[in-house]
């Protein structure tokens, strides 16, 4: 048989097979790298983690039926609270500023002022004497409501805007979570 392209016991792909199959396999990877998104920024994911938590917040506050607060300190720690039995006790544990030092958090209540009085972490943290005390910035209520406040978190010249409203929606640049 000599038209035919193997001869009888041979078996296997030529080198032209085996390059096509590479250069396939080559432009799909290439492909896959293109489509992911570009890395999180530490900015970027210190909103997603703020936005996420406050939005769950919002919905414990329903579901327990009792006040919600997040808190933040001048130094840039922060921390949930519930109101229980006429005070207000922790949730968890309080996040240690070191994790995003560079971070900066200023807080604007947009109508309703809180019950300390304060515009900002560190305007407030001033008149208490002290840069680590906390300040209820943002508090959800069971009825679904909540302190409306813009969140600016900015580190250098970026700057993200997480805005609540008096619903108890979080939002990021205009959208919902």
């Amino acid at each position: 048989m000599t038209g035919t392209r193997h001869q009888a016991g041979e078996a296997g792909f030529s080198l032209t097979e085996l390059l096509v199959v590479v250069f396939i396999i080559g432009l799909m990877s290439t492909l896959v790298l293109v489509s992911l998104p570009p890395a999180a920024t530490p900015l970027e994911r210190e909103a997603s983690r703020l936005e996420h938590s406050l939005s769950q917040a919002a919905r414990e506050a329903i579901v327990s039926g009792e006040p919600i607060a997040w808190s933040h300190s001048a130094n840039g720690g922060s921390r949930f609270e519930a109101y229980r039995l006429g005070e207000w006790t922790g949730l968890g544990r309080a996040r240690a500023p070191g994790q995003s030092a560079d971070i900066r958090i200023r807080v604007e209540h947009l109508g309703l002022a809180l019950a300390e009085g304060g515009t900002d972490e560190e305007g407030t943290a001033r008149r208490a004497g002290a840069v680590d005390s906390f300040v209820r910035s943002v508090i959800f209520y069971p009825v679904g409501e909540a302190t409306p406040a813009r969140i600016h978190l900015s580190q250098g010249l970026d700057e993200i805007v997480l805005r609540v409203d008096a619903t108890g929606d979080v939002l990021r640049n205009g959208e919902a979570l």
